[in-house]
């Protein structure tokens, strides 16, 4: 978590740093694409504290939510590392 931590306030940071160079519409997608990131990242950790405190019994359900919300984290993480991208290149 703290890795992902780090990640995303890295790709805030370039951002930031890049905010005035942005038009309205590249930084309501940027917003949004935050947001989501953040979302995603919290619901990953309410599924990784779930599975510290779980039975045995809930290990499967809870073992597979906490996949699909880690694979549902890196599409998001990596549509968003392809957005700055191209906002960067297109500069």
């Amino acid at each position: 978590m703290e890795k992902l931590d780090g990640q995303i306030e890295s790709m805030e940071n370039r951002i930031g740093k890049k905010w005035d160079q942005m038009d309205q519409a590249a930084r309501r997608q940027a917003r949004s694409t935050l947001a989501a990131l953040r979302k995603q990242r919290n619901e990953l950790a309410e599924w990784y504290g779930g599975l510290k405190y779980r039975s045995v019994a809930a290990w499967e359900k809870l073992k597979n939510g906490f996949l699909k919300s880690c694979e549902s984290l890196a599409k998001i993480f990596g549509k968003a590392e392809g957005e700055f991208k191209s906002n960067e290149s297109a500069e």
